[in-house]
């Protein structure tokens, strides 16, 4: 009885962390494809425009 306990947590425990990560590779997809739409043009203006870099 304990054990089938203790297996039915770890199997939460194990769902739980695989919805956490597959969010994070969504999240992480969805940025990538934003950035791929601005294109190096935008990037590159963004990079270069006055009060970006610390001095």
């Amino acid at each position: 009885m304990v054990m089938r306990l203790l297996l039915t947590v770890a199997d939460a425990v194990r769902r739980t962390a695989q919805k956490h990560r597959q969010s994070k590779e969504t999240e992480l997809s969805e940025t990538l494809r934003g950035s791929r739409r601005a294109g190096p043009r935008h990037a590159r203006a963004r990079v270069s425009t006055p009060g970006c870099w610390v001095t």
